[in-house]
């Protein structure tokens, strides 16, 4: 790795990056939900000089591996293999599965993946995340 990255751990002043490369962000409500994350589950970031984030991955509420990503001018460098690598190695020295979600589009994930040995469950996976609508009354008002 070049000796101006490093490799650390995500930071809640990131969380605007993650939500405007995120499919579901762009809008305060997902990047309250990163901040919250990289609050208080594991991640794994590859800054560079400047301390901004080029490659990173995060947990989520399940111990599962999430929003991996790396900025398209840093893409077929390794970073992704290093930031999956080493989250993985932080969830199972916690005691927990490495595990993760990848869309069945996601080509160059689904390959990297498959580079590292990753065992795929032979079917789709649906998680409904239920918001009570008091809450969302509360938001409203």
């Amino acid at each position: 790795m070049d000796p101006n990255l490093t490799l650390t751990y995500l930071d809640i002043s990131h969380a605007g990056l993650l939500s405007k490369t995120w499919s579901r962000g762009g809008n305060p409500r997902s990047q309250k939900y990163l901040a919250n994350l990289i609050c208080c589950f594991p991640s794994v970031c590859v800054l560079d000089d400047n301390g901004c984030p080029l490659s990173w991955s995060l947990t989520d509420q399940f111990a599962t591996m999430i929003h991996g990503y790396t900025l398209p001018e840093h893409r077929r460098k390794g970073y992704s293999r290093l930031v999956a690598t080493t989250l993985a190695k932080k969830l199972h020295s916690c005691g927990f599965p490495a595990q993760g979600n990848v869309l069945e589009t996601n080509i160059p994930s689904i390959t990297l993946l498959k580079s590292m040995n990753a065992q795929f469950l032979p079917c789709s996976f649906f998680r409904v995340i239920h918001t009570p609508f008091h809450f969302l009354a509360k938001c409203v008002l």
